[in-house]
């Protein structure tokens, strides 16, 4: 196989793609005749840099080609010159981290164009329940790989991007599900269903949540009932599909009922259990989603809104969240103490405490190049959250997985990370008291 290199700039949303596009190794990553699907899966794409394709596959590659060789012969280059036109054959070489990071990115939009398609076509006989379990056992063994690239790739198109809402929060949350079920202590069986849940609690509305991202108007009384009426309509619909788990379709049912919080969770039934996992992990990230109607919520104003219950104290889950994910989520904007303004990469040590890129300087324009600073260290605090609407910069998504890379661990003056504290099982963070939390916030 020769690999000839395709200007990125040629790839689009929706459009069925002329030629299998591959990796500088020849890899995979988009088929002939399939489409890039979401923003999610382009951006991975364009971060790439160079996409590359297979010299005979494409008669306009082989004609760009000819055009170049010409014009060199015109100018009776050196050899050097011609070399740099012959396509090699892709290398052995072991992928670099950043690289697989990429690749990741491309993995990530794949699994919310799976969710789209099975979504669409809950109605059609087509082995609804093993397809979502596959989709399930796929999503999770991603996010083994890296959880925080995962993180910082959802969040941050769940900020700052309308479409395909409906899929792309469905797939975070069974994310943070799956993530809070180590920490929660939730057996096998169980995280499961919740996960499966959390992909599919809005199939019946699906259509109708990516309309209301997208309109600015508030909803009209016949969507508020569709939306009322939702969970009880998805249920019905995905037992009609052949979903037999009875816990999954349970949790769907009532992810929207006002739910008890004040009993320990491990004390309250399953369903109830899982429901108030998914309700309050739907609520966080909803918070900072925007509409055309409204910006999104700041990370910090959506962990208040779960960690403080005015009827019950401190919500359980809804401070596991936040043990999980820290004060500022992967993907999520801060401001520092120096006035920088920066996105978060990775969490670290501490809940107030990740990795963050700046990208805009104290007077919030942007800068040439993107720093990667540890905010332990002294004077370089976060400040303050800052909603994805006040960030006037388009993140160039190569850079921030090169210094997501970087992030493991070293910062911008080569000082380390330092590691979260050892947990007792992958997804947990350090352990605070639920007073710690709201001191914080």
């Amino acid at each position: 196989m020769q690999l000839f290199a395709l200007p990125t700039s040629q790839l689009v949303i929706g459009v069925p793609a002329a030629y299998t596009l591959r990796d500088e190794k020849g890899q995979v990553l988009l088929q002939r005749g399939r489409m890039i699907e979401n923003a999610l899966q382009l951006e991975a794409l364009r971060a790439r840099g160079t996409i590359y394709i297979d010299y005979e596959e494409s008669v306009e590659a082989q004609r760009q080609l000819v055009n170049e060789l010409d014009n060199v012969t015109r100018r009776d280059a050196p050899l050097s010159v011609f070399a740099a036109f012959v396509p090699s054959a892709p290398g052995g070489e072991v992928a670099s981290k950043t690289e697989q990071l990429a690749n990741l990115a491309v993995r990530w939009g794949e699994m919310e164009a799976r969710l789209i398609g099975l979504l669409g076509s809950i109605t059609a006989p087509n082995n609804f329940s093993a397809r979502t379990t596959q989709l399930d056992m796929d999503i999770r063994a991603l996010l083994a790989q890296d959880r925080d690239a995962a993180l910082y790739l959802m969040f941050h198109q769940s900020i700052s991007a309308y479409a395909s809402y409906s899929a792309a929060h469905s797939l975070l949350c069974a994310v943070l599900c799956d993530m809070l079920c180590d920490m929660l202590a939730l057996p096998e069986e169980e995280r499961c269903s919740l996960n499966r849940a959390a992909l599919t609690m809005n199939v019946a509305m699906t259509a109708l949540q990516d309309q209301l991202a997208l309109q600015r108007h508030p909803p009209s009384p016949q969507q508020q009932d569709s939306i009322l009426t939702h969970s009880v309509r998805g249920r019905i619909l995905l037992a009609r599909a052949g979903v037999t788990d009875e816990l999954w379709l349970d949790v769907v049912a009532c992810h929207h009922e006002k739910l008890q919080s004040e009993a320990r969770l491990l004390d309250s039934a399953p369903v109830q259990r899982l429901a108030r996992v998914l309700q309050t992990v739907d609520r966080y990230t909803a918070a900072m989603s925007p509409r055309k109607s409204r910006t999104g919520r700041t990370a910090r104003d959506s962990a208040r809104a779960v960690i403080v219950q005015s009827d019950a104290g401190h919500d359980e889950v809804g401070t596991a969240v936040v043990r999980l994910l820290g004060l500022s989520p992967p993907g999520t904007y801060v401001k520092l103490a120096t006035g920088e303004v920066g996105v978060v990469l990775r969490r670290g040590a501490k809940p107030n405490q990740p990795i963050v890129a700046v990208v805009l300087n104290k007077r919030e324009e942007p800068i040439a190049e993107a720093k990667l600073v540890n905010t332990s260290r002294e004077g370089m605090a976060v400040q303050s959250a800052v909603a994805a609407a006040n960030v006037r910069v388009r993140l160039n998504q190569d850079v921030m997985l090169k210094l997501l890379d970087r992030a493991r661990t070293e910062t911008n003056d080569g000082l380390p990370v330092p590691a979260p504290v050892a947990a007792k099982s992958p997804g947990q963070a350090p352990q605070y008291t639920p007073s710690t939390y709201q001191r914080l916030l």
